[in-house]
């Protein structure tokens, strides 16, 4: 039997290619002996018993739907199991029934900050083990103690107080008013601290982030020597606003302090830094968001501050937007911080938040699976042959919720993935083997079938996994204007996503990335993901070969409007109305039945003001903050919405003809429009269907009626995006019912 060992589901993929050779090298053997990995884009597997395997959560789970029972498998070790990833629950889950089937196969779950007890509960009470490992001693600091050793003081505005009462109050400021104040009065008397310090503490400002607090306390330590300063606050913003403060203030002498912004959307050349010794005489101080917490590993921190907040994801079932809010850490999160302090010596960690706040923390962070869309998770539920929804995902250990289920369950009918009996149409079948979300993986089909796979495989891969546009601290508007630059005159984040894929594969020059602000990294990684993209569609024989370049595959690649389209259709129904003033400048923009508002984002291109030659819009990404944001759009005309969208009707009143799309679009038009557009939806959706029930290469350059059809749509969507017919009456085009 072939023992394999499972690393986390977010374990980096550079850690696993590390670790596996310093495995195989103790053996005194070459790697692809007893010792092997596989990552999402590479593996060296191997030999087929008595051998280990490190690899993600995601590739067992894929193994799992051609072998379900892990027959092959003795051993299967998950480590890091306290991060509840959607991919570790949702294997845990699969693995409890596989133990009732498969009494021999061992199941070991790791972490250093597990919920050892509810792991144990959820598993019929199976035994757990405590292994103390070293650490050098951290001592930890409070907001009190802080207060108390920097004298500093909250800005308090009286009118702020007047107004907390006629507004509504937050839920935190409830929280704190109802139990953390009481505490708070009632210790005042002990006098453990300053009378000031109680004060400041009484004060409600002292919940919130306070940069010059950070700064204070940051000057109190420099006045010590020491090692490295790591800085944890929620996101990018405070990332930038700390940075600005520490180098605008004279106490960092910066031939004395190394600042180094640590953050994802960062070059990552300059975050080298951070893994180096200070150069000598320097100490580094470091400004991180959460990353820092378990995904890297800093060797000469020796001082933690922890502003106690964290920018993280959820999703609100009531408006089916995610959102991205700061809010407190856990205590596991806390722990995990302090723990940086401690790793080469003994370490000090000044966390910002008071004692009694830290009694009303959560024990953990809310698990993924409660916090994010379910489209994707209910089509790997039913490739793996799971049953009904409401069957399944009861089982897990937390279940979510009702309503997040029969909303991920309603996209995935609009996107013909599902019958009204949830089974698996043959579009369902092919998302589900493809490893992306349901929307990106139609759009990827469609870009196949239309023969313009190539940027539509670039744009895919830039949404699925992340764009190569990076945040240099100092020059994010020189980086919105090269963004611009790259998308003038396309009206499309998504194109620019494509031409910037474009121009790096044909100039292969790292100039242009250091021009353009990107990570020539990411877009390596881009370039092999696009080509594990195209495996999976020559297994599911969409294409002939693994070359996304290859002419049958992108006859009408450079035809951009076609592209636009193709992004429509996989992206439906993400569909927003833009709302014009006189000069066609867009206000805002609102969805189909005008319940909610939106903005663009500002990483969108779209938010310069310039015209819209129309108001409709279709977007991947919104999240919720102070508002709704729309991340990433493309400006569409009415003809990719009608031959791709759902709830079609054609409408016949006296001598006026609409046509409707998901019920809430309607569109005017002449009766030859109304004939020619009915006619064509009818049988191009006759021909996809065919064509997604029985895969096949399609053939641009072989003439044929199907393929006369696709033309014909293709010429008009063409000819609409590029202003040479004029399908509707302006006047009622955009008419909503």
């Amino acid at each position: 039997m072939a023992l394999k060992s499972l690393l986390p589901p977010n374990s980096n993929n550079r850690n696993i290619k590390t670790l596996t050779p310093m495995v195989a090298q103790e053996r005194i053997e070459e790697l692809g002996q007893s010792v092997g990995y596989q990552i999402r884009l590479e593996k060296k597997l191997p030999r087929d018993t008595a051998s280990i395997c490190f690899c993600t959560t995601g590739v067992v789970l894929k193994k799992m739907e051609d072998d379900p029972s892990l027959s092959r498998v003795s051993h299967l070790i998950i480590d890091e199991i306290h991060e509840r990833a959607i991919p570790s629950d949702f294997l845990i889950t699969l693995l409890k029934e596989v133990l009732k089937k498969r009494t021999n196969l061992k199941v070991i779950l790791m972490s250093a900050t597990l919920n050892a007890e509810e792991f144990s509960k959820y598993f019929d009470n199976c035994p757990h083990i405590c292994i103390p490992g070293f650490t050098f001693p951290v001592e930890q600091y409070f907001l009190e103690d802080v207060l108390q050793v920097t004298k500093f003081k909250f800005f308090s505005d009286r009118s702020k107080k007047y107004f907390k009462y006629v507004r509504q109050q937050s839920e935190e400021e409830l929280e704190f008013d109802k139990y953390i104040l009481p505490q708070i009065k009632m210790k005042a008397f002990e006098k453990q601290y300053d009378k000031e310090v109680y004060e400041q503490l009484c004060n409600s400002e002292s919940e919130k982030l306070n940069l010059n607090l950070v700064l204070a306390l940051l000057v109190k330590i420099c006045q010590k020597d020491g090692m490295a300063i790591l800085i944890f606050v929620p996101g990018l913003t405070d990332i930038s606003d700390l940075n600005k403060s520490i180098k605008n203030s004279n106490l960092f002498d910066p031939n004395k302090y190394l600042i180094i912004p640590l953050h994802s959307k960062m070059p990552t050349v300059d975050q080298k830094q951070i893994f180096n010794p200070a150069p000598h005489g320097k100490r580094k101080i470091i400004i991180s968001t959460n990353i820092a917490e378990t995904s890297i590993t800093i060797d000469d921190v020796t001082h933690v501050i922890d502003c106690g907040k964290i920018k993280m994801s959820d999703f609100d079932v009531t408006t089916n937007t995610e959102t991205l809010k700061t809010r407190w850490v856990s205590v596991a999160n806390a722990d995990q911080r302090k723990g940086r302090a401690g790793r080469v010596q003994a370490g000090i960690c000044y966390h910002l938040f008071s004692t009694y706040r830290k009694k009303r923390l959560d024990l953990y962070q809310k698990p993924e699976i409660l916090r994010t869309r379910l489209d994707g998770t209910i089509l790997q539920a039913k490739i793996l042959q799971l049953g009904k929804v409401n069957q399944f995902f009861p089982k897990l250990m937390n279940p979510p919720s009702a309503e997040s289920l029969s909303l991920a369950l309603d996209l995935l009918k609009r996107l013909n993935a599902l019958d009204e009996s949830e089974n698996l149409t043959p579009l369902g079948y092919h998302l589900a083997k493809l490893p992306m979300s349901p929307q990106i993986g139609k759009m990827v089909l469609f870009g196949a079938i239309f023969s313009c796979l190539d940027p539509i495989l670039s744009i895919a891969t830039s949404l699925d996994f992340k764009d190569a546009f990076q945040i240099p601290l100092g020059k994010e508007k020189q980086a919105d204007a090269k963004k611009r630059e790259l998308g003038k005159g396309f009206m499309s984040d998504h194109i620019v996503l494509h031409i910037v894929m474009e121009k790096y594969e044909k100039m292969n020059n790292p100039s242009f990335c250091y021009d353009y602000f990107l990570s020539s990294y990411t877009l390596k990684l881009l370039k092999k993901l696009k080509e594990q993209f195209m495996g999976y569609l020559l297994e599911l024989k969409f294409v002939s070969d693994l070359n996304p370049k290859n002419i049958i595959n992108n006859v009408n690649s450079g035809n951009i409007s076609l592209v636009k389209a193709v992004v429509c259709a996989g992206l439906f129904p993400n569909v927003a109305i833009a709302k014009h003033d006189r000069r066609g400048i867009v206000r805002h923009l609102h969805s189909p039945d005008r319940q909610t508002r939106y903005e663009f984002h500002l990483k969108s291109i779209l938010t310069v003001n310039q015209p819209f030659p129309s108001p409709l819009v279709v977007y991947y990404t919104k999240v919720k903050t102070s508002k709704e944001y729309i991340h990433d759009a493309t400006m569409i005309y009415p003809l990719p919405l009608i031959f791709f969208g759902d709830q079609y009707k054609a409408i016949r009143e006296s001598d006026n003809f609409f046509i409707t799309v998901s019920n809430y679009l309607r569109f005017s038009s002449n009766f030859f429009t109304y004939q020619l557009i009915t006619e064509l939806r009818n049988r191009m959706n006759w021909f996809l269907e065919y064509k997604i029930t029985s895969p096949g290469v399609v053939d641009w350059t072989n003439p044929s009626d199907n393929l006369n059809i696709l033309q014909a749509v293709v010429e008009l969507i063409t000819a609409e995006d590029i202003g040479e017919i004029d399908s509707f009456d302006d006047e009622d085009t955009y008419d909503l019912i």
